[in-house]
Parts: structure tokens; sequence; C-alpha cells
């Protein structure tokens, strides 16, 4: 029996189904091969060659024509233990993520060793997104990948400063900081054309690069407080302000678009960033989930694949719609990661509302496990 989404995993034309011996559509090596690869993917959850050469019979050579296209080895995890039998892992994984560095990086180490990624370096030639347009780019104050010295020249030149403020973005805080002597402050653009009678621009502009909405707040005398004074806010100056920083926001996107090599940097930064990574794509279809209570529970396809990316990735987004079976989804996963292996001890971390519901669920999925509840 075939599978489109098996295939296309794997990366070849045709795969030999494991779940159905009578399919015997490959034969020899590379029907055992395939074997091997789904099995080790269960046993281990990553690919382990020494592993499947002992449970294939076949050479290092023979598996790696077999599973051509199928898996790839880690250029730089060569570079380092210089092993032929490490560092492999599945298309899905290797053809995935920023594609430009891999791509950068398995030319640099093809040529190291006299054409021996060849083949990565085809692959990720094809895998790479192709170049977007300016006009689709989403960008404004407070995009990360925006340099620092941008921000500084808007502010001066739009803001009419008197000298380069200091603008940094602290990564332990997460937080933007402008800094500039209050004399060089003094300008109409920063007090009035993009300020207000209680906020200057600058000020407008580093709550707009933190991601903030401008608020203006009155204090008012409040005896019964401690403190004695109370915050209200302002509505007439905060949406004053709200005006001005949508203004600056404006204003900063056609400061960029003005300036031609500011383009093509915004174009430069925003491939490298983020047009250049591709989510790997998983076929659930290998995986057999022995523990599983498929008597009373059989999981969908788009589960099983979700469950086979939770195994093969470190960081996991389940971004499915309400009623698609999240909860079944993540009791899969952990429970492979720790029969498999790949963890210890699962911490699972939900609402106090859906506690009941979500262990109930496990227990149903697998009653042989040991689930520890908060009193």
């Amino acid at each position: 029996m075939m599978n489109r989404e098996w295939e296309d995993f794997f990366g070849v034309e045709e795969v030999y189904d494991m779940a159905d011996a009578a399919a015997d559509t490959y034969v020899g090596a590379k029907r055992d091969a395939f074997a091997a690869l789904a099995s080790c993917i269960n046993t281990n959850g990553c690919v382990d060659m020494v592993w499947m050469m002992d449970a294939s019979g076949l050479a290092l050579d023979e598996l790696t024509e077999a599973l051509e296209g199928a898996i790839y080895q880690d250029p730089e995890i060569y570079d380092i233990y210089h092993a032929d039998d490490q560092g492999w892992m599945l298309r899905a994984q290797y053809l995935s993520g920023n594609i430009k560095t891999k791509l950068e990086t398995a030319k640099e180490l093809n040529n190291k060793y006299n054409g021996r990624f060849e083949v990565n370096v085809a692959a990720l030639k094809a895998a790479m997104p192709e170049k977007v347009d300016f006009e689709v780019i989403g960008f404004g104050l407070g995009s990360p990948c925006i340099p620092e010295k941008y921000y500084s020249l808007f502010a001066k030149e739009v803001l009419g400063l008197f000298c380069l403020p200091e603008i940094h973005y602290s990564t332990a805080l997460g937080r933007w900081k402008i800094l500039i002597s209050p004399k060089a402050r003094n300008a109409v653009q920063n007090i009035y054309t993009y300020g207000t009678k209680r906020l200057t621009a600058l000020q407008i502009m580093e709550t707009t690069l933190n991601g903030g909405t401008v608020k203006v707040y009155d204090e008012i005398s409040r005896s019964e407080r401690k403190s004695g004074v109370a915050k209200v806010l302002n509505k007439v100056e905060t949406l004053a302000a709200q005006e001005k920083q949508k203004l600056l926001q404006s204003a900063f996107q056609e400061w960029v678009r003005k300036d031609p090599s500011r383009v093509k940097r915004m174009k430069e930064i925003f491939y490298d960033t983020y047009a250049c990574n591709v989510a790997g794509r998983y076929s659930g279809g290998f995986l057999d989930l022995p523990e599983l209570d498929t008597e009373h529970f059989t999981p969908y396809p788009h589960q099983k694949d979700a469950v086979a990316r939770i195994i093969l990735e470190k960081d996991v987004l389940l971004n499915h719609k309400v009623g698609t079976g999240k909860t079944s989804i993540i009791i899969m996963g952990v429970h492979e990661r720790k029969r498999i292996g790949l963890s210890d001890k699962n911490l699972v971390v939900v609402p106090n509302n859906v506690l009941e519901a979500f262990e109930r669920t496990h227990r149903q999925l697998y009653s042989q496990d040991s689930i520890l509840l908060p009193p």
C-alpha cells in the first residue's frame, strides 16, 4: 500500500510501506533499508546508522545508497567526528530550518571534503525559498530584525535631533532603550510635529519599539491610599498620543522606502531572518505506537504526523484548530518520548479547568502510565 505523504516524507518516488508486508514493492537491500529506517525511528527516535546496520544486516554503503534522498548526513557533524556513520537525519529534518545558512555550510564543507556533500548542496538549492517582493514585507518600529542604527538615523533625520541618539536593544530584558542628552531633544519635530503636550516623539517611539500602546495618565489626590495619589487615564491626551504613534509608524515606513539602499538591505534582512526558513513536513505513517490502547482509540493521520514532529524536533507548536485532538497528540507525544528514551520525566502544564479531563484522556490512551498529579 502506497501513501503519498509517506513518499513526500522520505523524498523518493515510491516507498515500501512497512505496515503491509504483502505490498512487496521493494526487494532486497532497498526494502530492508526502509524497514530498518522505520523501525529505527520507532525505537530510537533518530537515524542511528549503527543500529540500522545491525537490524538489516546491510553495510553502511548499502544503507546510504538505498536511502539516498530519504536521509542526509549533516556536514557539521561530520566535520566534528569525521565518522561515516554519524550525523545522519531524515529528509524532513535536514531540509528544514534556515536553508540559506545550511546551504552556505554545505558548500563550504563540500569543498573542504572534496565533493562529499554534493547531494546535500543540490537538495538545499532545490529547497531554497524564492525571494519576496519588498511590498509584501511587513515591518515597522519595533521589528526585531531591523538594525539599531536604522532607528537612530530615522530619529535624527525625521525628528530633527541635533545629534544621533543611542538606541539599544537588551536581549536580557527584551526591551529597547533610547538615550540622548536633554538639549538634543529640543527640536520642533520631536516636541510638536510627532509629539504632544505630554509626550515627546522619542518617548512615543520608545514605547512603540517595545510593542506598547502609548497611554497618558494624570495623578490625582487620594488620601485613602498609602501613596496619597492615584493614576487616572487621560483619554484626550491618550488619543492624541496614539495618533502621533500612528504617524511615527507611517513616517518610518516612508523613510525606509525613500532610500533604495535601505530597501535592498531590508529585503536581505527579511530573507535571511525569516523567508529562508522552511518548516519540516512530517508524516507519522511509520509510527507503531506500540503501547497505545488501539482497541478504544485510533489516531487520525494528522495526529500521527504531529506525534512524529514531537519525536523528531526539539521545539513544537501544535497550531491546530479546536477539536482536532491536540490533547491526544500531546499525550501520545510525551509517552513516545518517554518510551523511546528521549526524555526521562515529562512535565505537562495545563489549565486547572482541564486537568481532570486531561488525566482521564491519558488513562484512556495509556492505562499503564504512572501519572503524578498536584494535590
